[in-house]
């Protein structure tokens, strides 16, 4: 069971985080894919600008007090277990095998085959694989899943650029065979809500993003999607072997 491992989305969306590539083959000019680091920077900037006190933002980690303030990650309730990795692994047999590649290659070198795929997915099961494969330096630590009605929360701990907690609200429906549409609900980066104007600005670019990964992954297609209460329900196809990357999930984010 060691060599096989299902995709969750990224996320995480569709598909499961750190499978996807962006960039174009090394005979074509590289795409760069910077959404995450741009919404981490509009996030610092607001944050920059509302901030009262360092501390209360979570910027920065004080002894005590930053406990006091709330600079932990939100706890939505969601643990990780092996129980819950082995039953994503038997829903989503997808291997992850052969030599390791770089994820800004070609997508052909990376993906290979197709797999129809009919299941659940339980909040416990994405949250456990996300941070099971996360690699050794993720850009967010601590990360919990769940989903809800339409969507999904995500909370965590920025480990890159910043140290902060960060709280994401999002509705996600199928848009086509490869695309979503989200709704970013609420954000919050320490203890503060990011303003609506830019949370807009931020769906968009994640949507664009995200659209675009799913539509350059071979063997990958959504014939049906829903979030509910608990869990996602899948209906589509999924490749069968992705080759390895030393960085797990997160090197989708270089």
């Amino acid at each position: 069971m060691e060599n096989q491992t299902p995709i969750p989305k990224y996320r995480p969306l569709n598909p499961l985080p750190g499978q996807e590539t962006t960039k174009a083959s090394s005979n074509q000019p590289k795409k760069k894919h910077h959404g995450f680091r741009n919404f981490l920077i509009v996030l610092i900037v607001i944050v920059a600008v509302l901030a009262i006190g360092a501390t209360a933002t979570g910027l920065y980690e004080v002894p005590v007090l930053s406990s006091i303030v709330g600079a932990k990650p939100k706890n939505l309730g969601i643990k990780t277990s092996p129980e819950a990795l082995a039953s994503l692994k038997t829903k989503i047999p997808l291997t992850i095998s052969g030599p390791a590649v770089d994820y800004s290659g070609s997508s052909d070198k990376i993906f290979s085959g197709q797999m129809p795929v009919d299941t659940n997915r339980t909040s416990e099961e994405i949250t456990s694989w996300i941070n099971r494969f996360q690699g050794p330096n993720p850009p967010v630590k601590d990360v919990q899943v769940k989903f809800i009605e339409g969507g999904m929360e995500i909370s965590g701990m920025i480990a890159q650029y910043i140290k902060a907690p960060i709280y994401i609200k999002v509705g996600v429906t199928q848009n086509s065979s490869n695309s979503v549409t989200l709704n970013i609900q609420k954000a919050k980066i320490g203890l503060f809500n990011v303003p609506e104007k830019y949370l807009k600005q931020a769906q968009d670019s994640f949507q664009d993003k995200i659209n675009e990964r799913l539509g350059d992954i071979p063997g990958y297609a959504i014939e049906r999607l829903e979030y509910h209460d608990g869990y996602s329900y899948f209906k589509g196809t999924y490749p069968k072997n992705v080759a390895p990357n030393s960085k797990g999930w997160s090197a989708l984010l270089d």
